[in-house]
């Protein structure tokens, strides 16, 4: 019987290691969508690169169909409903572009325009949202977000991505101290 046990839980402990190891690979075509390297730390970084065409971009909200950063300075956030960090995010975002200092963008990553509608609804949200239904802006930015990198934001001055951000900001006093020393530099 000892042994029976023995072997069971060997066997138990051999497929949660697999399940473990499957889940970690992922699609291929998602590992092929990051960022290679030092990319993936948390935290800024500079880049420059243009910000891409936007076919594909649904307004989540009614109040615009023009997505701000093409001339000035934008502060565009990737997020999505079932992401803890993102939610957390939202009241910081939204009290960044009370200030008037910087237009601030969201692009949810969800599928379902309601769960997106519902989590800024909840957040009281009122900044731009667009969502990117079919991953076409976030396979164009693969190598500047990582393609499932949420939270995630960039800083997008006349047109060009100048810096990225990976992962989330833990107060509000980092967020605004963070974007306004990376805007003058």
């Amino acid at each position: 019987m000892r042994r029976v046990l023995l072997l069971t839980v060997a066997l138990l402990v051999t497929l949660a290691g697999a399940a473990v190891w499957i889940g970690a690979a992922g699609d291929q075509r998602d590992l092929d969508r990051q960022p290679r390297g030092s990319d993936l730390m948390l935290g800024w970084r500079e880049v420059d690169v243009p910000w891409p065409e936007m076919p594909g971009l649904d307004p989540i909200d009614s109040s615009t169909d023009e997505l701000p950063g093409a001339e000035g300075t934008a502060l565009v956030n990737f997020w999505a409903s079932t992401c803890g960090p993102c939610r957390d995010e939202m009241p910081m975002l939204q009290r960044l572009a009370d200030t008037g200092r910087i237009a601030v963008v969201g692009i949810s990553r969800d599928l379902d325009n309601g769960d997106a509608r519902d989590a800024l609804d909840e957040f009281g949200v009122s900044y731009p949202n667009f969502r990117d239904h079919d991953g076409h802006l976030a396979e164009s930015l693969a190598d500047v977000v990582p393609f499932n990198g949420v939270p995630s934001s960039v800083l997008v001055v006349d047109g060009r991505i100048r810096w990225a951000h990976i992962g989330d900001f833990d107060t509000y006093d980092e967020l605004s101290r963070d974007v306004d020393a990376y805007t003058r530099r």
